[in-house]
């Protein structure tokens, strides 16, 4: 009983520790056309490490840099815990281009740069670019708890109807 009564308490301890929420913001690129898109990631020298990139500004891992989106499916580009930035900023900071390929007959290539598009109608990477905005909550296993996370989505959209 009396080694019990320490493990309890730890146990109880352990349990009854709510976690603070995580805020992150993630930059999303988004498929509304009617085909899969090929997109080709281009990060700054710093980012890059062989194929891969460092994908997140908190933690460790890495991505690859080179992505096939489904139709009406996103894929994560770069998460990072500073969610007072605007999109089109943190994807300056981090890229030094995007190219996205529709798998259509087409196969017109859309090149996104700091300071040109060609291929589409506006830049993601401009102060003006359209970036779609929601916020979701969820939470994060580990080993003990359910960390709440509160996630700043930027979804930048590919659509037909802007190439």
């Amino acid at each position: 009983m009396v080694r019990i009564l320490p493990l309890l308490i730890v146990v109880i301890l352990i349990t009854s520790c709510k976690e603070k929420t995580s805020y992150r913001m993630q930059l999303l690129i988004e498929n509304k056309t009617d085909n899969k898109i090929a997109v080709k990631l281009f990060p700054k020298s710093e980012y890059l490490h062989n194929d891969l990139y460092d994908f997140s500004d908190f933690g460790s891992g890495y991505n690859g840099t080179e992505h096939n989106i489904e139709s009406n499916r996103n894929e994560s580009l770069y998460y990072s815990e500073n969610t007072d930035q605007k999109p089109f900023s943190l994807a300056a900071k981090i890229f030094d281009s995007i190219h996205i390929t529709p798998f259509n007959k087409d196969k017109k290539v859309m090149k996104f740069s700091i300071d040109t598009v060609i291929g589409y109608s506006e830049n993601l990477f401009d102060s003006i670019s359209s970036w779609n905005y929601e916020i979701k909550d969820y939470d994060e296993p580990d080993n003990f708890n359910q960390n709440p996370v509160e996630s700043h989505d930027y979804s930048f959209i590919i659509s037909i109807d802007k190439y």
